[in-house]
């Protein structure tokens, strides 16, 4: 922060040795042009390089040395890079003509090193990208909010698409605030690997479920349900008591959950009965479309 008020703005960077505390290198992030503000900066880190992104644009520094490598600008059909995503990739996501007739999201692959644009990706007019799920595999979650529906593409190393998400579900991943920004890379319960993509659905009347998709053609390959919930119930023995009462309670306690009665200390025993599985709900098979994490519904092609 550029000082402790209220209107400090967020522009200073501090390399920091994680084993010692010593501080490293240290420098300013410059704004950009016309609303092009550091107000709020995201950080990411592909290989040797910080990307450092603005409201409208994002400039690349040396990890070890702080020495700035390349700014990301305007580009195209006034194309603002607004967000990014680092780690096995390093992805911008960019809004363009937002005042045209041609509204769109354009994702481009970058060369953390150099900046430059390995392949482009245009989204329908309408599609916003909303978040990163995966970045090896790259797996996109956009959103239409006029149609009310979401959708989640996988592109290949050469920026096309691989496959679309065609399986029914409540999307249950745990995604935080993203009002000013994207905040690609802000969800957590999802996962995936080469060939799959594991997703948490959303727990409604009972437990909910993971469901793998098939990233090859966007088909559910399985899906299983959550364990059931358990009720644990608390019991403290009395060693000078000898009531009925008291003895009734002890007993039915380590009746139901022995093992767990045995291993317990004296002063505070614990119990867990399990109660049976809860219902599930899940979309009919039947149907194509759900509701998402917005409350939008799925859909095919984006762009």
């Amino acid at each position: 922060m550029s000082g402790s008020s209220d209107r400090a703005k967020c522009n200073q960077l501090q390399q920091v040795d994680l084993n010692t505390g010593t501080k490293g290198w240290k420098a300013s992030v410059a704004n950009g042009a016309l609303f092009d503000s550091t107000l709020d900066v995201e950080l990411s880190i592909t290989g040797k390089t910080l990307m450092v992104g603005r409201s409208q644009s994002g400039t690349a520094y040396d990890v070890n040395s702080g020495k700035k490598l390349w700014d990301k600008t305007r580009f195209g059909d006034k194309c603002f890079p607004d967000a990014f995503a680092g780690g096995d990739k390093l992805i911008a996501v960019a809004g363009c003509d937002a005042t045209g007739s041609n509204e769109h999201d354009e994702v481009q692959e970058l060369d953390p090193a150099t900046g430059k644009v390995k392949w482009t990706w245009q989204f329908d007019k309408g599609w916003k990208v909303a978040r990163v799920f995966s970045l090896d595999p790259l797996v996109l979650y956009s959103t239409n909010e006029d149609k009310k529906q979401w959708n989640i593409s996988t592109l290949g190393d050469d920026g096309k698409r691989r496959s679309q998400v065609e399986v029914a579900l409540e999307i249950g991943a745990q995604c935080g605030w993203a009002i000013l920004q994207r905040d690609l890379q802000g969800c957590s319960g999802v996962a995936s690997d080469a060939d799959t993509l594991y997703m948490p659905t959303k727990a409604t009347t009972g437990a909910n479920e993971i469901v793998a998709v098939n990233l090859a053609n966007g088909k559910e390959k399985w899906r299983v349900k959550s364990p059931p919930r358990s009720r644990c119930c608390r019991s403290r023995s009395r060693t000078a008591s000898s009531s009925p009462t008291s003895t009734r309670r002890t007993t039915r306690a380590a009746r139901s959950c022995p093992s767990r009665w045995a291993a317990a200390t004296p002063s505070r025993r614990r119990c867990c009965r399990t109660r049976p599985a809860p219902r599930t709900w899940r979309t009919a098979s039947s149907r194509r479309r759900s509701t998402g994490p917005t409350g939008a519904s799925t859909s095919r092609a984006p762009g």
